[in-house]
């Protein structure tokens, strides 16, 4: 079956599950990521608070804010839902943390995005204190995920798709549809699962949107299996987000996110 040009994954990228080449990513004058997260989920009950304050010690040189919050419900295959800790190590900047929810541990930048190097060089370190602290437990699954925020001004369907190739069809009469419309398409590709969602930000439905008001480009890679090589996986699945990424967009938009700012 033939892909159409707006397909945001493109058949070059299918290559029956081998491992693709590094793809060059040239960094964004106007980058939308607002928030990039790596996910590494370990087996169930594998942490507890005890492992919690270990995991501290070890990383509080670099992460010395704790802030801690309300208990979550974490559900695993095989096992009952319990009641998980949820704590998070800020750095000084609070634009770098580590978040442990249950037996999931996540590797978090905020705006402003410093590039995938400095990214990859935490959720390694942080992954190295965790083996450490796990007495060696396995990782059962990655996931690493970007949101992006874009500032199109778009308020009807054929605006929309000046900026993004992303489905989102039928008929959209007002802003507030726009806004309230999320899609998501996922797709397996050999190690790799990837979906992109592209929604709105506007999470209460109390507060109205204005005209313009920006949307969400979700994209997130996972594993298959449990990765043999997590660093390996990383750089191919961040090859294939950027590769997403991109297919997500027109050119007009890429333009615009690599214009220089005028002094």
């Amino acid at each position: 079956m033939e892909r159409s040009a707006s397909d945001p994954f493109p058949a070059s990228e299918r290559r029956g599950g081998a491992r693709r080449q590094s793809v060059p990513n040239p960094k964004f004058h106007n980058a939308p990521v607002f928030e990039a997260v790596c996910e590494l989920i370990f087996p169930p009950e594998a942490v507890d608070l005890t492992v919690i304050g270990r995991l501290f010690d070890s990383v509080k040189k670099d992460y010395p804010i704790v802030k801690q919050d309300a208990p979550s419900i974490q559900v695993s295959i095989g096992s009952l839902p319990r009641m998980a800790p949820v704590v998070t190590f800020f750095d000084a900047s609070q634009c770098n943390a580590i978040r442990i929810t249950g037996s999931n541990i996540s590797v978090h930048r905020l705006k402003p995005y410093d590039g995938w190097e400095a990214f990859l060089s935490r959720i390694v370190r942080a992954l190295d204190a965790a083996r450490a602290t796990l007495s060696g437990t396995g990782v059962q699954a990655v996931q690493l995920r970007y949101l992006n925020r874009l500032e199109i001004g778009a308020s009807s369907l054929e605006d929309l798709h000046k900026f993004v190739k992303v489905g989102l069809y039928g008929p959209i009469h007002n802003a507030w549809q726009l806004r309230a419309l999320s899609q998501s398409i996922t797709e397996v590709q050999g190690d790799i699962v990837r979906t992109i969602v592209l929604g709105s930000e506007i999470s209460q439905p109390l507060q109205q949107p204005e005209i313009g008001a920006p949307l969400i480009l979700d994209i997130r890679c996972g594993t298959v299996d449990s990765p043999v090589d997590v660093s390996e996986w990383l750089i191919s699945a961040h090859d294939a987000l950027f590769v997403t990424f991109k297919g997500c967009l027109t050119d007009r938009l890429l333009k615009q996110l690599n214009a220089k700012e005028e002094a």
